[in-house]
């Protein structure tokens, strides 16, 4: 909750900590709670917005993952909160903030960059990451699997005829 505010009020006070902060919501994407995932479910497309280059070379990959899982898999009713809608309203906001004229990852080239922590002690002081080269961008890349889940969406919501 606190991040949503200070991306909404610190203006680019927050691009020095951008990849801390993302990191860190990711990791929050396995809690256990329904209600720490709703929100970095919600906070996905803002991280986007705010800086959509780091975030596509970096985060996209993830965090359209997460969301994928999340529209996808029904929340078991003892937990009370569906995260599926969230989750398809964020999958098309991340679409709309990743579709810039700089930065396109739903349908162009992607450069990726990847964090190479393997923990050894001779890698501890060298910051290693690999490079990876896309040609097309992650978003178009999983449009059939975005496509499936909103078929099956609207399947299970068709009213029945009698």
């Amino acid at each position: 909750l606190i991040i949503g505010d200070m991306l909404d009020h610190t203006g680019d006070f927050m691009l020095p900590r951008f990849d801390e902060v993302c990191r860190a919501v990711l990791d929050l994407s396995k809690h256990p709670k329904a209600l720490v995932r709703l929100e970095v479910i919600r906070l996905m497309p803002r991280l986007a917005r705010r800086c959509p280059g780091v975030f596509g070379r970096r985060y996209l990959t993830d965090g359209l993952n997460f969301l994928i899982e999340s529209a996808g898999n029904p929340t078991p009713p003892r937990v009370g909160i569906d995260l599926r809608p969230a989750a398809f309203f964020s999958i098309g906001q991340l679409a709309l903030a990743m579709s810039g004229r700089e930065i396109d990852g739903v349908g162009s080239l992607t450069v990726r960059i990847i964090s190479n922590e393997d923990g050894s002690e001779e890698n501890a002081s060298k910051d290693l990451h690999t490079i990876e080269h896309k040609e097309t961008g992650d978003i178009y890349a999983r449009l059939a699997d975005i496509c499936a889940l909103l078929h099956n969406g609207l399947q299970r919501t068709r009213p029945t005829s009698t």
